[in-house]
C-alpha cells in the first residue's frame, strides 16, 4: 500500500507518456507489457500508472542485461 501511496504522489506516468519517457514506441511499450516484460506499475481508475523511479531502474536492468551478453565475447567458429 506504501508503493502506491508513494507512486501517487510522484505524479505518475501514463503509458503513452513512460513510453515517451523510455524513449520507445508506444507499440512496443504496449507489447512489452502484455508479455509481462515491461516496468511496474500500478492500475488507478482503470488506467496504468508507471512512476518516474520505477521506470529508471527497470531501463537500468535492461541495460544491464544487455551489457551481460555481449556478442562479441562469443568463441569464434
Amino acid at each position: 500500500m506504501a508503493a502506491i501511496a508513494r507512486l501517487l504522489h510522484e505524479h505518475p506516468l501514463t503509458a503513452r507518456q513512460a513510453a515517451g519517457y523510455v524513449e520507445l514506441s508506444p507499440g512496443h511499450f504496449y507489447n512489452l507489457l502484455c508479455r509481462g516484460h515491461g516496468p511496474r506499475h500500478i492500475k488507478y481508475r482503470r488506467q496504468l500508472r508507471f512512476g518516474r523511479k520505477d521506470l529508471d531502474a527497470w531501463v537500468a536492468h535492461r541495460v544491464q542485461a544487455v551489457q551481460m551478453v555481449d556478442p562479441w565475447d562469443a568463441p569464434v567458429r
